[in-house]
Order: C-alpha cells, then sequence, then structure tokens
C-alpha cells in the first residue's frame, strides 16, 4: 500500500521596489545556518544498533555564495531479512531556503522543508530475525542571529510566517515545526495547526525545526510526504521611508493533502 500525503502553501509579500526585504540577509551578518537529517531503521524484538543508520548534513546561506542554498540527507536501511525485494526504510530531507530583495528575486526570505519517508515492512524481520516494523524519522532545521543592524536590541525587526499543518495520516507519528528564540520554544505547531505568525527582534537568535516521523508495522507498506514553506517577513515600521510602501498584500494558498497507490 502506498500513500502520498503533500502539504503545499504558497504566499506572497507585495512591497515598492525600496523597500528590502530580506530579513536573514540584511539582519544576519552569519547568514543562516540550515541542516537535515534522517534515520531510518527497523524495530522489534532483539534490535540491535545495525539495524537502523543515519545521515546529517549542514551548511551556511549568505548573500556572497548564491541567492539560494539547499541542504540534504538521505538514508535507505534494509531490513535484516525479508521475502520482498521492495521492504526497505528509507528518508529523504531537503532544507531549501531563498533569501528575499534584494539578495534574491522572491519579494522575502523563503525556507521551504521537503520530508519524505518511504516505509515498508511486508515481510521484515530485523537482524534477530524477529518480525519488524520499519521506522523514518526526517528533521529539517534553520538558524539564524538577528543582529542589531541599523535597529536597537529588541526592535522588532520582522517575522516568522508559517503555513498551516494537515492533521496527522496513518502511521504518522510527529509532523509539526517548533520555533526557539535563544534555545528556548516559544511556539509549536502541530497536527491541524492554521499556522501563524511568530515575531523575529533584534538582538536574539532564532531556530525553526521541522519534525516529521512515520512507523508503520509489519505487513505493510506505505510512503508519505510532509511539504512545509515558512516565509520571514521584515516588519515595515522599521523601513527608513516608511512612505515608501504603496501595498502589502498577504495571499494564502492551501493545496489539499493528495495520496496515491502504488502497486506492490
Amino acid at each position: 500500500m502506498t500513500r502520498h500525503l503533500c502539504l503545499c502553501a504558497a504566499l506572497a509579500l507585495i512591497c515598492a521596489t525600496a523597500h528590502a526585504d530580506s530579513v536573514v540577509g540584511k539582519y544576519s551578518h552569519n547568514g543562516a545556518q540550515l541542516q537535515a537529517d534522517v534515520r531510518s531503521g527497523y524495530k522489534g524484538p532483539g534490535v540491535v544498533p545495525a539495524d537502523s543508520g543515519s545521515d546529517s548534513h549542514f551548511l551556511t546561506a549568505l548573500p556572497i555564495l548564491g541567492p539560494t542554498a539547499t541542504v540534504s540527507a538521505n538514508h535507505t536501511q534494509l531490513p535484516g531479512s525479508s521475502t520482498v525485494a521492495k521492504d526497505k526504510a528509507e528518508g529523504h530531507t531537503n532544507v531549501d531556503f531563498a533569501f528575499g530583495a534584494p539578495f534574491g528575486t522572491a519579494p522575502t526570505d523563503t525556507v521551504h522543508f521537503n520530508l519524505q519517508a518511504i516505509a515498508s515492512a511486508v515481510d521484515a524481520h530485523n537482524l534477530a530475525g524477529n518480525p519488524a516494523n520499519a521506522q523514518v524519522t526526517d528533521t529539517g532545521l534553520i538558524h539564524f542571529f538577528v543582529d542589531p543592524f541599523g535597529v536597537a536590541p529588541g526592535t522588532h525587526v520582522g517575522d516568522m510566517l508559517l503555513d498551516p499543518i494537515a492533521p496527522l495520516a496513518p502511521f504518522e507519528f510527529a509532523r509539526n515545526v517548533e520555533v526557539f528564540q535563544d534555545s528556548i520554544s516559544i511556539a509549536t505547531f502541530g497536527p491541524g495547526s492554521p499556522g501563524g505568525l511568530v515575531p523575529l527582534f533584534a538582538s536574539h537568535s532564532y531556530e525553526m525545526v521541522a519534525n516529521y516521523m512515520v512507523e508503520v508495522p509489519f505487513g505493510t507498506d506505505p510512503q508519505m510526504f510532509f511539504d512545509f514553506t515558512s516565509h520571514l517577513l521584515e516588519n515595515p515600521l522599521i523601513l527608513p521611508e516608511p512612505t515608501s510602501i504603496t501595498l502589502i498584500a498577504l495571499l494564502g494558498l492551501i493545496l489539499p493533502a493528495r495520496r496515491h497507490r502504488r502497486s506492490k
């Protein structure tokens, strides 16, 4: 059995061309750190460390390195034994970041998390020879510090705009986005959340973490995805020439979840 679950949203901020919309490009002199992690494997009685594995990668996004940055992690774990060739626990995490104007082509900074799980346990057994569940955990992360460049510490420089999150589908155990300020959790958006705004203040660090976890029991074969997009919007109230703003429009488009089957 295969399930394809996709959450996708598009948002836009329309401002005068005189306005530089990039929060990270303007206020984070060390750029944004992106990280992608995957852990996948099989669980069951007698499980050992070799029944699972992981992958992790990170990089720094800076305007001088280009208007976009991408980091990915991928791991495929085969069961200890199986009579079904397709049995595997496979995870893919992609974190894409794009600078807003004037460092990039889009109006605002955008971070896109694409978390995928392909978990099949039709006849999977772990290394101990016992029936096993397939489990995949994907994590995507962006971290940046808002420097007080041209503004006083504590100034509200912008907001994180987070998309809605679909409810959990069968076999999904985690689907959420958590935001940290100075390593302290300040907001969590879980399954069914309508999304929202998280304010950004100068002289503070911020981290957004997207988590996705799937566990399928012995005898099943689904495939699932979690797509999530967030925009970083500059606060127009701190512009040196606020009268230059002619229009601010925020548009949200939410595409419904889609599922399709793939044959065994």
